[in-house]
């Protein structure tokens, strides 16, 4: 196993969301870590939905031309000295994004989770070798709060097990898990597993969310 991470670079950078949804083509942009570049940023977060390299009806079956797409994303981080973070947006059997219901839950089936954990250690098999200060793992965007439907032990079972999925193929590989109730609280069960947590700045709301039509902030008072 590897040496427990403890302090993370100071990246710097945007999420870029050319596999985001179901309806995403996973066309990413030379000219975007070009410009990200430029800029003086050095960090790209690539939010993914699983469905896009999946079969339909078969999460464990694997559409390579769409697995290309992500390596050229990987090769252009390289290529424009950018720290590339693969990120589930949408996993099997969970996603903040309401756009689709799962047909299985992350936190509560089995056969989700195994799901998860394959996927994840076949990106861990596929890029082993890239050296970690150019590549990391973030586990599943923005888990929920701790309720009945997700309790903290579900959501450590689930961490725990996609961790080990990981370092069985690659024990280098740098490991996010976001903060549960959106990334906005930490885990200290997780505390002993060797990898880092990440949080949001989503407070106050009513300023990070001003105007975002997804929470209904386009309706909410200008901030002062």
């Amino acid at each position: 196993m590897s040496v427990a991470q403890t302090v993370l670079p100071r990246w710097r950078g945007f999420n870029l969301l050319e596999m985001f949804t179901t309806k995403s083509d996973g066309n990413f942009r030379e000219d975007d870590f070009r410009w990200i570049a430029d800029w003086g940023f050095s960090f790209v977060r690539l939010p993914m939905c699983y469905l896009l390299w999946t079969e339909p009806g078969d999460v464990c079956r694997v559409r390579e031309p769409m697995l290309e797409k992500i390596d050229r994303a990987v090769r252009l981080g390289q290529d424009h000295g950018i720290h590339v973070c693969l990120n589930f947006h949408r996993a099997p059997g969970y996603s903040v994004n309401p756009e689709r219901k799962e047909p299985f839950d992350l936190w509560k089936d089995q056969a989700a989770l195994d799901a998860f954990c394959f996927h994840w250690k076949l990106f861990a098999r596929r890029y082993r070798g890239i050296p970690p200060w150019q590549l990391s793992f973030n586990l599943v965007n923005e888990p929920p709060g701790p309720s009945a439907a997700m309790t903290r032990d579900d959501h450590e079972r689930v961490v725990r097990a996609a961790v080990a999925a990981i370092r069985s193929a690659d024990a280098e590989r740098p490991i996010i898990a976001d903060g549960l109730a959106w990334g906005n609280l930490p885990c200290p069960e997780l505390a002993g597993l060797g990898i880092s947590q990440s949080c949001r700045a989503y407070t106050p709301m009513g300023v990070s969310h001003y105007k975002a039509a997804w929470v209904g902030g386009e309706n909410w008072p200008k901030p002062a």
